[in-house]
């Protein structure tokens, strides 16, 4: 990944969290950005989330059609990118199967 592509996605995924983490505040749940990955053309982007504690179902659908759009508006007025990509938020399991595994592991014991 060339230098401009990791700025940008180190731009995106800290004006990403900064947005989430305004917008959607709920008890006992915690949105972290895990990463952010941007194409050559800086035309589109995929931002990973990863939700930890109860999640509520209608959570994920409100963040997968919400969110893109409320943080494209925040970057488009607050950086000096020439355009915003395309965004677009996919859900980073893995902490939550790391869990499950680990209480399975302990409960076999």
């Amino acid at each position: 990944m060339s230098r401009r592509l990791e700025k940008v996605a180190a731009l995106l995924q800290q004006q990403a969290a900064e947005v989430l983490s305004r917008e959607f505040v709920t008890k006992n749940i915690a949105l972290s950005v895990v990463r952010v990955d941007v194409s050559p053309d800086l035309k589109n982007a995929r931002v990973y989330l990863s939700i930890i504690g109860d999640e509520p179902v209608e959570l994920r659908a409100r963040l997968e059609k919400v969110a893109p759009g409320l943080i494209a508006e925040y970057l488009s007025r607050k950086t000096d990118l020439r355009s915003v990509p395309h965004l677009r938020i996919l859900f980073d399991d893995s902490s939550a199967y790391a869990h499950r595994i680990s209480t399975l592991i302990d409960s076999a014991e």
